[in-house]
This record gives structure tokens, C-alpha cells and sequence, in this order.
């Protein structure tokens, strides 16, 4: 078996898949909102994605991306679908942030994460609450994300509709979607988790061939 930096996935492949996709797909509502932003400050496609990825940190850009964002659609009667889209971005990125700062282990094909944010602002000891997360759970978080990118993509289409800059679009605003929870429920795996031990990387047998000797 190929090493892994992630040994956790490795054994459970569906974890690297749905587990990535969230992670590299929290990048595109970022570019949607920057598209909005774009779109409410008129034909200057550039300077909604200029003020956007030059704030540092997800809530920062979601905190800029609402002071512009809210007058214009508040005025274009779009307030209630924003509020709606403004919430599930936020739960978006609770979601992406506890899977981008957290470690992963694995017992009897089960992963466990733990989100390290919290714990280490203790004053003493770090304590590591493990919960699970499932192949159904993941998937759920996945359609929320795909939720939250079509309200994105109706807010921006019907914007410029009611300001008169597009004729028509095919976007309508999509059945509201309750929030996923951020991780499966520990009482599904009474089991307590053993203390975690760091895993190795074993080093892989040299290949004679790739030695110094016969280069």
C-alpha cells in the first residue's frame, strides 16, 4: 500500500473523497460571492474580487461581502432570500473550517475528527473530544454546499434582472434546506475512544535502482 500522510482516509476512502470536496469546494462559494459582490458594483467585473481575496480569513470575507451585498439587495427586494443565503454560507464555513483545522483517526470503520480551534484556547490541557462523521452525514453537508451555491447563483442572476441588466435566466430560488449537523451523534458509538496515538510513517524499502550507487 502507497504511504499516505492521511492513513485514517486511506482506509476509508469515502472520508478523502467527500471530506476534499468540501474543502476545495468552500473555494468556489468564495468565487460566487465575489461574483455578486461584482455584479452589485456595476460593469467593474474585477474590483468585487479585489476587495474580496485581499481580506484575509472566511468570516472577513464574508463580513465585507454582507456590507456591500445587503443595501443593494435589500433595495432590489431580494432581502429574505439573502438573509436565507447569508446563514447558510455561515454554517458552510463552520463546516469547512472544523474539517481544515482539526485531526482524523479511525477505529473499526469509523472516522473521528477532532477540531482544534476550541480546545487549545484553554489555559491548561487540551482536552480532544473525538466525534464521528458518516459517508451519509458527508453527503448531506455536500448538498448543502450545492444549496448554498445555487442561492448564490440566483441572488447574482436575479439581481441584474431586476436592475435591468439581463433579460432572463433559468434560476429560481431553491427549496429551503435544513442546516446538516456538523458531525454524527457520539451516542451511535458508545464505545469510549482510546487515547490517540500519533501514527507513523513507515520508510518504504529503498529501491536499489533510485540508490547513489548506480546513478
Amino acid at each position: 500500500m502507497t504511504r499516505s500522510i492521511m492513513p485514517a482516509f486511506q482506509r476509508n476512502e469515502y472520508a478523502a473523497i467527500y471530506v476534499g470536496r468540501l474543502l476545495a469546494g468552500y473555494g468556489e462559494l468564495e468565487f460566487d460571492l465575489a461574483n455578486c459582490v461584482s455584479g452589485v458594483l456595476g460593469e467593474d467585473k474585477e474590483t468585487g474580487f479585489r476587495v474580496l481575496f485581499r481580506a484575509k480569513g472566511e468570516s472577513a470575507r464574508i463580513d465585507i461581502a454582507d456590507a456591500i451585498l445587503f443595501p443593494f439587495y435589500k433595495a432590489a427586494g431580494l432581502r429574505d432570500v439573502y438573509k436565507t443565503f447569508l446563514g447558510a454560507m455561515r454554517h458552510c464555513k463552520t463546516i469547512r473550517n472544523q474539517y481544515a483545522h482539526c485531526h482524523w483517526l479511525d477505529r473499526d470503520g469509523v472516522v473521528y475528527f477532532v477540531d482544534l480551534d476550541t480546545p487549545v484556547k484553554r489555559e491548561t490541557g487540551i482536552p480532544l473530544a473525538f466525534v464521528p462523521v458518516t459517508k451519509e452525514l458527508l453527503k448531506q453537508q455536500e448538498e448543502f454546499f450545492c444549496y448554498c451555491a445555487e442561492l448564490l447563483i440566483f441572488l447574482s442572476c436575479e439581481y441584474l434582472r431586476r436592475a435591468g441588466r439581463l433579460a432572463n435566466h433559468p434560476w429560481s430560488i431553491p427549496a429551503v434546506m435544513a442546516e446538516p449537523p456538523l458531525h454524527a451523534p457520539r451516542d451511535d458509538y458508545p464505545a469510549p475512544l482510546p487515547d490517540p496515538i500519533p501514527h507513523k510513517l513507515t520508510k518504504p524499502a529503498q529501491d536499489k535502482s533510485d540508490s547513489a550507487d548506480n546513478l
